[in-house]
């Protein structure tokens, strides 16, 4: 959220952020409301929480304003992988790809060429994770 200036996510404004976890290098998703803006970067509370945070300041995280998305990270799913890429999943490739390009909020070539599209397959075998773009 580096390229965002202050006036660009305002008090109240609900937000998805997704990000590569640190520990195991999963797709994580956190839905949160902006509360503020400092010399720190952006703070809020997580969707479901009281506390307050500050939202990972991270250039490779990708944001969209809203919650309840048509993608999802693969790790919503009962089979995800720990790949250090952002794993996103929707109806069909094009529909994830169109959505991430009319509605991510700070997509730069670095972001896309971290994203992986997730194929659910079903049963025992592994899903299908081929590059978003």
């Amino acid at each position: 959220m580096e390229n965002l200036n202050s006036q660009s996510l305002k008090k109240g404004t609900k937000i998805t952020l997704f990000t590569v976890g640190e520990a195991m290098a999963i797709t994580c998703k956190t839905e949160s409301t902006i509360h503020g803006h400092n010399e720190k970067g952006y703070y809020g509370k997580i969707k479901g929480k009281r506390k307050k945070v500050y939202l990972i300041n991270d250039p490779q995280n990708l944001l969209f304003v809203g919650w309840e998305l048509p993608i999802k990270a693969d790790t919503e799913t009962n089979q995800f992988i720990g790949n250090a890429r952002l794993n996103l999943l929707g109806n069909s490739k094009e529909e994830v790809k169109k959505y991430v390009l009319e509605n991510a909020v700070n997509l730069t070539e670095t972001i896309k060429r971290m994203i992986n599209f997730v194929e659910v397959t079903e049963g025992y075998q592994d899903n299908i994770y081929t590059p978003l773009f």
